[in-house]
Parts: structure tokens; sequence; C-alpha cells
């Protein structure tokens, strides 16, 4: 199936766009039923059209050529955007079967990364950059708390699930071949005056390992905390300590503090394991290496049997009714050459 989020720009139009109902010129209509909720033709013109605007595609002759270069016609992108807008539905009526609700602080979390993505710098611009996408916050947080919806659902239904030694090899495998983990340890403290003098007991050891020993032997007297994070993996991280934690070899510490919501971190890398082109066993790994690895599987194996489950709920659930004529993304597609065909095959492989 097509994956209409392709790139930041298209990524923030399709997010925004996914609940944004009105101002359309789209025939009226009802596009699909999907265990009784209809989705209006309204509401899958909308989406199409913002899509459509994120490639830079407003011109019929480029939104034509655009769809025969991915070998789509209109009506593929129309079911495509009806099975998107059928999830939350899906997801909506299973989570209240399971008794789940949105979680709020998720979805401030996501709007604030948001913003940030889009690098606003106040109320005013955040508002102009909603204008510009023809949506509101409301509608985002819509968006963004179906979107947290899903991911309970989805650890609800594989809870309990174990990763198996195949699952973790396969995991390694295709995603962390090349990959240098770090094991770290850090040291915070809300207090300036404590974390400074910690910082300055590591400098003053013989040796970085030496002075980040000596450091965790006054923390407990400066008020100051010890947290053994394991490794980065799976470690909760925020963008500033990874920055900072990718500076570091093993057996280094900080040179400086990290400020974040007015407490101080100092990091020391304990180990490093690079992970060699061919999978190894899970069983010779590190212990707690392993763990992260195993966590990361079963994150992995949660998204894949979710997915499986809400398509297999969407198809067996779902009415479509024929495309009407007259959508406004409804364009004559010309046949792709076979050169582009080429191109696109010689870039899918590329990717496996």
């Amino acid at each position: 199936m097509f994956n209409l989020r392709t790139g930041m720009a298209v990524l923030v139009a399709t997010c925004l766009a996914a609940f944004a109902l009105t101002g359309c010129d789209g025939t009226k209509g009802t596009a699909a039923t999907i265990m009784g909720e209809e989705i209006s033709e309204e509401a899958v013109t909308e989406y199409i059209q913002t899509y459509r605007t994120g490639v830079q595609c407003a011109d019929d002759a480029a939104w034509a050529d655009y769809l025969a270069q991915k070998q789509l016609t209109p009506e593929d992108l129309r079911n495509t955007t009806i099975y998107e807008l059928a999830a939350p539905v899906v997801v909506k009526k299973k989570a209240e079967e399971l008794g789940l609700t949105v979680q709020e602080d998720e979805v401030d979390r996501q709007i604030e990364a948001m913003k940030a993505s889009l690098v606003v710098e106040d109320d005013e611009s955040w508002q102009n950059e909603l204008k510009r996408y023809g949506t509101s916050e409301e509608k985002l947080r819509e968006n963004y708390a179906n979107k947290n919806l899903q991911s309970q659902v989805y650890d609800k239904l594989v809870e309990g699930m174990e990763a198996t030694d195949k699952d973790m090899t396969n995991y390694m495998q295709d995603f962390l071949v090349g990959t240098t983990a770090k094991k770290i340890e850090c040291l915070y403290s809300d207090g300036y005056t404590y974390a400074q003098d910690l910082l300055d007991t590591i400098e003053a050891g013989s040796t970085p390992a030496a002075g980040w020993e000596a450091a965790k032997k006054k923390a407990d007297e400066k008020n100051s905390f010890l947290a053994k994070l394991g490794w980065d993996l799976n470690a909760e991280l925020t963008q500033n300590m990874v920055g900072e934690i990718a500076k570091l070899e093993k057996g280094q510490a900080s040179t400086s503090l990290l400020s974040e919501a007015g407490t101080y971190y100092l990091f020391y890398v304990v180990d490093t394991y690079t992970f060699p082109e061919k999978a190894p066993k899970p069983s010779s790994l590190d212990k707690d290496l392993k763990k992260a690895v195993g966590d990361l599987a079963v994150v992995n194996l949660t998204s894949s049997a979710g997915g499986v489950w809400l398509q297999q709920q969407i198809q067996e659930n779902i009415t479509i009714n024929p495309m009407p004529k007259g959508l406004p993304y409804d364009v004559e597609v010309p046949a792709a050459s076979k050169e582009d065909q080429k191109q696109d095959e010689a870039k899918d492989e590329e990717k496996k």
C-alpha cells in the first residue's frame, strides 16, 4: 500500500490534514462506511488535496506526472486515504472495549515536537503555520490523540509478548548492523554548585575512569544521584543527551555540564559494542545488551502485529462506495515511461 507520508513537508501536511474536514469543494456524499460510521467524500478529498499541496503539485499537469512516476491512480490514493481515515474508527472502538483513554501529556509532547520541527518562535508563527496547512491545533491534537490510542491498543494486543532468539537475530540483522551501542552511567544534580564540584572531581582524576569513580563516591555527599542508564539503544534519553553521549568513547566522561530543565547531567561510557555485518547469537551478548535488543525487537513486533490486526479489521468491516466523478484530484494519468519504471524499481531495490 502506498504510504502518503514521504518527507517532512508531506508528513506535516498529512498529519495536519487527517482530520481537517472543512473547506473542500469536492463531491458531497459518503466515500465509505466502517463499523457503522461514515467517512465523507469531503474528508477524503481534503486529505488528498493537502497531500498534493505538500508535494508541490497544485497544477493538474504536475499532479498527473507525479502520479505517473509513482505508478498510482487517483483511485489508488482514494482507497489508501479511506483506509487512513478508517483506522481511527477501528482503534477508538477497540480502545473503548479495552478501557483505554488518551494520554494527554503525550499529546502535549508531540505538539511541542511538531512546533520544534517547524521552528516556530511564538504562538503567532505557530498559528500561521497551522493556517498555512488549513487546519487548527484542535484538529492536530485529535490526530495525535488517535495515534496515542493506536499505540496503546497495539501494546495491549501483544501484552506479555517476548522476543525469541530468532526475533532478536532478525532485528539485529535488519536494523543494527554497523551501529555502535554505548553502555552509559549518569550523575545528575538539581544544584549547579554540586554538579560543578563533581565535574571538577572527574577532571582531577588521573584518568577519566578514575575521576568518574571518585565522583560517584562523592555524589551521595553532594546531593547528587547516580543513574545506570544501561545501553543507549533503549535508554530514555533526550535529544541533547544523545548529542552529549555521541561525543564520548569508551572510558570517557563528560567534560562539561549538560543543563536541562534545572537539572545538571554528567555522563560516562562504561562499554561499547559495534554490531557486525552478520548478526551475532543473542547468547553471546552482554546480558543487559541482550535485554535492550530484546526490548527493541518486541517494539518492532508490536508495531508489525498491531498493523496486521488493524488492516484485517478494516478489510473485514469496511464498505467503500464507487468513486464519483468530478473530484479535484481525479486527473488523467499518463503511462509512466519504461525508463521511469526502471528508475523506480532500482530505487526500490536499493531500499531492500
